[in-house]
């Protein structure tokens, strides 16, 4: 599992961290200039940015990627590979969570955001980041040939129906978000965000499935 995670982060830093850097931090920043830092608008950006990210980062293993390639080749179990790819994905989180943190932290001394905020909302972009990553992992092993428009259509029904139907509301990171920075919704924040969690680590675990499924395939 460690080689696996070193090989990602190797990876990454290589060929994708400037590039990620550089598209997550222009558009934030922009957002941060044109909305004079104000906190929740900064955070819903924030949101929709760690999405994107999360969706990028575990859809990339379509074919014929030769980060794919990899994944179908490297020589460790399917459970410790969905492991390390677990673990590379919260090491990127942070590293870039860490380079966009000035704009929010600026924007929290500006208009006085507690840390109890601040805190919930790190929380509820790593969840969303980390759900949308799994999603997109599975989308890509499992609709190879759908270039991740089926795995996209499993993101959206989870936005959409966490707004259209209550008892799921707590589960979207952008309600989640705005409660936080409204000081509203209580421990029901914290409980979708569990639901997250959970439904997160499912999508993983059926990756890890899925993968051993491929990689009997091919060596079959």
């Amino acid at each position: 599992m460690l080689a696996f995670f070193l090989e990602e982060m190797r990876e990454w830093r290589q060929r994708r961290m400037r590039k990620t850097i550089l598209a997550c931090a222009i558009p934030i920043a922009l957002v941060a200039a044109c909305s004079v830092l104000q906190p929740l608008l900064l955070a819903l950006a924030v949101t929709l940015m760690f999405l994107a990210l999360g969706w990028t980062e575990g859809n990339r293993y379509q074919t014929p990627t030769s980060s794919r390639r990899l994944l179908l080749a490297f020589p460790i179990s399917s459970a410790r590979i969905a492991g390390g790819k677990a673990l590379a994905s919260l090491a990127i989180w942070a590293f870039v969570a860490l380079a966009l943190s000035p704009p929010f932290a600026l924007s929290a001394v500006a208009w006085g955001l507690s840390l109890k905020a601040a805190s919930a909302c790190l929380l509820a972009w790593l969840l969303c980041y980390f759900a949308a990553l799994c999603i997109g992992l599975f989308s890509s092993l499992i609709f190879t040939r759908s270039e991740g428009l089926l795995g996209v259509s499993i993101l959206f029904a989870w936005l959409v129906s966490s707004l259209a139907l209550k008892f799921l509301a707590p589960s979207n990171p952008f309600v989640e978000v705005w409660d936080v920075m409204k000081d509203e919704g209580g421990a029901g924040i914290f409980i979708g965000m569990a639901a997250d969690a959970i439904a997160s680590a499912a999508f993983l675990a059926a990756s890890g499935l899925a993968l051993s499924r491929l990689r009997t395939q091919r060596n079959g």
